[in-house]
């Protein structure tokens, strides 16, 4: 499933943009490989998602709720992304020990 991450997110940006060149320009990847990207997305679901128009995209039943599962994924996804941030911002503190020859004429 984790590799599936990367294909559920160009899903989620086609799905916004309602494009595949507009999706693609976001990602800053080609056409082509969002397409390809959406494809094996769909194949390993073994369902269609998006069915596309003269005038964008437009998802499937299926695809329609795959997109509220995606949307949660996203949400899980930047809530623990947000704890993580914990981690790399708590400052911890430095505590430096030395005897007294060294703290009075070497530290200084």
């Amino acid at each position: 499933m984790f590799k599936q991450i990367e294909k559920i997110y160009t899903f989620l940006v086609v799905y916004e943009t309602k494009s595949f060149s507009k999706a693609s320009e976001s990602l800053k990847i080609s056409q082509p490989a969002v397409t390809q990207k959406i494809k094996q997305l769909e194949e390993y679901l073994g369902t269609k998602l998006i069915e596309r128009k003269k005038n964008g995209i437009i998802l499937t039943q299926k695809g329609q709720y795959f997109l509220e599962i995606a949307k949660n994924l996203q949400n899980c996804i930047n809530n623990v992304s947000g704890k993580i941030k914990y981690f790399k911002e708590e400052s911890l503190p430095f505590i430096l020990g030395a005897t007294t020859t060294i703290g009075t004429y070497i530290l200084p």
